[in-house]
């Protein structure tokens, strides 16, 4: 419920502001920061949601769903938690699922707003 009421809240500002960016130049950029930061803090949440699915489903099966079949895995059981029926972060980029330590743990990836695995902008949760 308090995620929901930020989203709002961060919504409606970002609304109230961009009707006042066309006067004042330097808010493009100000706004473009938060809604960087907030699709990035978004994009975090969804992954510690996919994860929590994803050991609730070890839990069960005994073993995490094997990295060829994460997209029909993730299709089979997000149950309308999410944004996306396909594994996309929050700028529409594929979310990366690697299973570690002979599936003893896993780990999910977003390449970050600008879409390339491997720099400073990466989110991972192990």
């Amino acid at each position: 419920m308090v995620k929901k009421k930020f989203t709002y809240f961060v919504s409606y500002s970002l609304l109230s502001i961009s009707i006042i960016i066309p006067t004042r130049p330097y808010l493009s950029t100000y706004l473009n920061r938060i809604l960087d930061f907030q699709k990035r803090y978004e994009t975090k949440q969804d992954l510690k949601n996919i994860k929590t699915l994803l050991i609730q489903y070890k839990k069960k099966s005994g073993s995490f769903p094997p990295e060829h079949r994460f997209v029909v895995w993730f299709k089979n059981h997000s149950e309308e938690k999410f944004r996306f029926k396909f594994p996309l972060d929050r700028w529409g980029n594929p979310i990366k699922y690697q299973i570690i330590d002979k599936d003893k743990h896993c780990q999910l990836e977003s390449a970050g707003k600008d879409g390339v695995f491997g720099n400073n902008d990466d989110i991972k949760i192990k």
